[in-house]
């Protein structure tokens, strides 16, 4: 869904909850030029920075460990994509649409249709089984839930 909207190659990318990573180091397989990977658990982020070395992709990947919210309140920026995986029990991301930096795309990722506020449009939804993928930006809104 991303590819058909933007390249991913030299993008830089903002990768919120990022648990194992795999959002992340998809981007970075695609030739993102940057992962900003973001997660609470310590652990997980050192097993993602491992992975990385490993990759050879340790100058491409940032890892941030701490609670999503806090991050983006303390640290703006600007992105080109922002990947968006919450825990499924999340169910209110609006409050989250308030604290995204720019970006061209933001893809969610849940077991159902969420919304990011009034600054976010979808503009694309499709469901994988269980699986929920919104895409959002900021322009207006030009597409609808497919199912």
């Amino acid at each position: 869904m991303v590819s058909a909207r933007m390249a991913v190659t030299g993008c830089s990318v903002l990768d919120l909850y990022g648990g194992t990573g795999s959002l992340g180091f998809e981007a970075l397989s695609r030739g993102a030029a940057s992962v900003r990977y973001v997660d609470r658990n310590p652990a997980l982020a050192r097993e993602v920075a491992a992975a990385a070395a490993a990759f050879g992709w340790s100058d491409r990947l940032s890892v941030v460990v701490g609670r999503v919210e806090e991050t983006l309140r303390a640290k703006r920026g600007e992105y080109d994509l922002i990947l968006i995986d919450p825990p499924y029990r999340d169910r209110n991301l609006e409050f989250l649409g308030e604290l995204l930096p720019p970006a061209r795309l933001v893809v969610v990722e849940s077991d159902s249709p969420r919304s990011l506020g009034s600054a976010w449009h979808l503009i694309a939804s499709r469901r994988y089984g269980g699986t929920q993928i919104g895409l959002f930006d900021q322009g207006e809104t030009r597409g609808e839930a497919v199912s």
